[in-house]
């Protein structure tokens, strides 16, 4: 029992949207990067 399934994972990346989930990271992200370059040390 020989059984290759090839996936090409770059070309099923670049088909994919962007979710609503990987913004929210995002922003969520850019929200703790932004706060933390305001408070004192």
């Amino acid at each position: 029992m020989n059984h290759t399934n090839v996936v090409d994972v770059k070309a099923w990346i670049d088909t994919r949207p962007v979710s609503r989930f990987q913004w929210n990271v995002l922003l969520l992200c850019f929200i703790i990067i932004c706060w933390m370059g305001m408070t004192p040390r």
